[in-house]
């Protein structure tokens, strides 16, 4: 392989697909990045760690001989980001790789291209549809941090992707103490029959991570995702993830959500957010309960307002503050995990939120409020579960 390529055209590749290189795993090849001679004087880059793949394709270069190669991804990856900003060259023979720029070289030592794994994406197509790159991250935002951690159950590390031809596209995902939401209105969906996947969290990590890369804030800009027997691919602009999905049944999440409540205050998001990161600052991960109490404060006017009482007691202090808030319903007393409020608060755009609660020992609910005369936004929603505290 004998080409020449421009600097940041490679990178900007490079840094695209590394995010499926198995760094840890046992097989070197598998942290390797292969790179590609095509026709019309293009380059196609690709990595897997066989869950994933990710390939960047149609990279221009000026192709003097076709070949390719697979490179160890950690070393190439440096290589490259500490060149200077020019056209290179780069040819490659008998497996070693030497990058030319200006009167200088690096020399790298590859693997046999043959050995990299084919990551087979052969598989009948169940359906298709495209939606806004900005939309799908702006949405994958909204509903990533409730995903678990636990591997022995898989279904609680996926977001449920839910096709309705009439309803669009709605994304959940939960770790059983929290269950975030989010629905995406779609037009010309063209699709047959409704359809459920669950997509891995890591995967859908990565896909936020390219779209970064490739310059994902024009609205007009639009992915493709093609669903097929145990695999989703997400088609981008010069890219395309490959993923299996997730096995299993996710959970009635539409069960547990509360479809009324006893208690409904509003508040600010930003004031409300702030005064629990206030709070967390003084509690150790292992104890990071905070409570909430309503009060009403009556003035020379006799007029009553609703506050709400924040505290939190830990080993190195306390707090106690109070909020202005609109109440509907009985008072509240309750107790939830700040950290897991934090997460919640933060995917929240409105500059006010309702918070629904249903008692001590029941799920609430976090809904932003739309600016549309303080209606709630059906779009996006959060439930939490609550503590027990003495």
């Amino acid at each position: 392989m004998k080409i020449t390529i421009d600097k940041e055209s490679l990178l900007k590749s490079i840094q695209t697909v590394q995010r499926s290189v198995a760094f840890k795993n046992t097989m070197p090849i598998l942290s390797s990045i292969l790179l590609k001679t095509e026709k019309n004087n293009t380059m196609t880059l690709m990595a897997t760690d066989l869950e994933t793949s990710i390939k960047s394709y149609n990279v221009q270069a000026e192709i003097k001989e076709e070949g390719e190669i697979a490179v160890p991804a950690r070393y190439i990856t440096e290589v490259v980001r500490k060149l200077p900003s020019m056209p290179i060259n780069i040819e490659v023979k008998d497996n070693v790789m030497t990058i030319e720029y200006l009167k200088n070289k690096i020399s790298l030592k590859g693997y046999d291209p043959n050995e990299f794994p084919e990551f087979s994406s052969d598989q009948k197509v169940k359906t298709e549809f495209t939606i806004p790159m900005q939309l799908l991250k702006d949405a994958l935002g909204k509903v990533l941090f409730a995903t678990g951690k636990d591997e022995t159950k898989p279904v609680f590390t996926g977001v449920l992707f839910k096709l309705n031809k009439d309803m669009g596209l709605t994304l959940v995902a939960t770790d059983t103490y929290k269950l975030a939401l989010k629905n995406c209105s779609l037009d010309d969906m063209n699709i047959e029959s409704d359809i459920e996947i669950i997509i891995p969290g890591e995967t859908l990590d990565k896909l936020i991570k390219i779209l970064s890369i490739i310059d994902a804030e024009k609205n007009e800009d639009m992915i493709r995702i093609t669903i097929k027997e145990n695999q989703v691919v997400f088609n981008l602009k010069n890219a395309e993830l490959t993923s299996r999905l997730i096995e299993g049944n996710f959970p009635n999440y539409e069960q547990v959500i509360p479809k009324g409540y006893k208690s409904k205050i509003k508040i600010n998001t930003r004031n409300f957010l702030s005064s629990i990161e206030r709070a967390l600052l003084l509690m150790k991960k292992e104890n990071q309960v905070i409570k909430f109490t309503t009060h009403i404060q009556e003035d020379f006017t006799e007029q009553k307002e609703d506050l709400l009482l924040i505290t939190a007691n830990t080993e190195v202090g306390s707090i106690h503050e109070e909020m202005d808030i609109v109440r509907e319903g009985e008072p509240i007393k309750v107790a939830f995990n700040a950290s897991y409020l934090v997460d919640v608060l933060n995917t929240m755009d409105a500059e006010e939120i309702y918070f629904e609660i249903n008692g001590a020992l029941s799920p609430g609910i976090v809904k932003p409020i739309a600016d549309d005369e303080n209606k709630i936004s059906s779009e996006h929603l959060v439930l939490i579960l609550p503590v027990r505290s003495i």
